[in-house]
């Protein structure tokens, strides 16, 4: 469990009247620990919510923490979301990087015809009844309608499990339908919602986009290609701006499937994992001219599990390191 919300917690529950000898006789977690900046046993954010459960029967007692709870209690994912063009792409990047919240975490973004919706579930989630998922749709409700302006982008809210308080308190809160006991936990949201711009991207951001499409096109595009390779490299362009990098994804851009773009790139000679690496290194080469973006931040956007992974990545490509090509200019 990512520190940020296992302490947030505690010190929730500290300001709700439960002492920290209660909560270190049901975690075994101490006063030291509380400044702990990496990681936490994912069982103590359960134990802590089943104390203020007891403590206060028969309130949403997870909202109202999600209140007053600040978006930075994402932790480090939370930094990046100015850097992002619009909903869907930061609702992909947090999927990709769900890792970054806790471990165990299952998240996915999932789109129809009809609707769009972030379904999640945690190993943890019958230890704590639904709390620790109320407080995490509450927190990402607040920081969405906060990034996006005024309309409204969600249209209902479904959770696993039975209501801890009074119906009214949760819609009061979501100003949506709000459904328990459905089979998953779901955030949907309007049609529309998604692709939404982003309000508060930095304006050297969209400088940067521009900068980054016509290096990409110039990068991807300056060779003698068949008309479907130069659709193929566009499509990749495209979707690198978004920070997608995935062989599906691609085929889903070009309106085919991942075996029949495979075919095609056989017989052009390449491979859309080649294509996309190609646009990825690109895409590096780039975000590393903003000073504003860390090693780490680069990484995530470019969807690496890790620094390491994307450091050796880029050093397999060019024959130098992430930090070394950036302080080269």
């Amino acid at each position: 469990m990512a520190a940020e919300l296992a302490i947030g917690t505690v010190l929730f529950a500290l300001s709700r009247g439960v002492t920290m000898e209660e909560i270190r006789q049901a975690t075994g977690i101490s006063a030291e620990l509380m400044d702990n900046d990496g990681w936490l046993p994912q069982e103590v954010v359960p134990r802590v919510w089943l104390l203020l459960a007891r403590r206060a029967p028969g309130e949403a007692i997870a909202l109202e923490m999600a209140r007053m709870t600040p978006p930075g209690v994402l932790g480090r994912f939370a930094s990046i979301e100015s850097h992002v063009a619009d909903l869907r792409t930061l609702l992909r990047l947090a999927v990709r990087n769900r890792g970054l919240f806790a471990d165990g975490l299952t998240l996915n973004l999932v789109e129809t015809d009809d609707e769009a919706s972030l379904r999640w579930s945690h190993v943890m989630d019958d230890a704590d009844g639904g709390h620790a998922a109320e407080l995490g749709a509450g927190v990402i409700v607040r920081a969405l309608r906060e990034a996006y302006g005024p309309a409204e982008p969600f249209s209902r809210v479904e959770f696993a499990h039975r209501p801890h308080g009074p119906l009214e308190t949760y819609h009061d809160f979501f100003r949506v339908p709000v459904r328990f006991g459905c089979s998953c936990y779901a955030l949907h949201f309007a049609p529309g919602a998604l692709d939404r711009p982003n309000p508060r991207a930095a304006p050297e951001l969209h400088l940067f986009v521009q900068r980054h499409l016509a290096h990409l096109r110039r990068t991807l595009g300056a060779r003698s290609d068949s008309d479907s390779l130069e659709r193929v490299r566009a499509a990749v362009a495209h979707n690198a701006v978004r920070g997608e990098f995935t062989g599906e994804a691609l085929a889903r851009s070009l309106g085919t499937s991942p075996r029949s773009l495979q075919r095609l790139l056989q017989a052009e000679g390449t491979s859309a994992r080649a294509l996309l690496d190609e646009a990825r290194i690109a895409h590096a080469h780039e975000l590393l001219r903003d000073p504003a973006l860390s090693i780490d931040e680069i990484a995530d956007l470019l969807g690496y599990a890790t620094e390491r992974s994307f450091r050796r990545a880029f050093e397999r490509a060019t024959g130098r390191s992430p930090a070394r090509t950036r302080r080269a200019g």
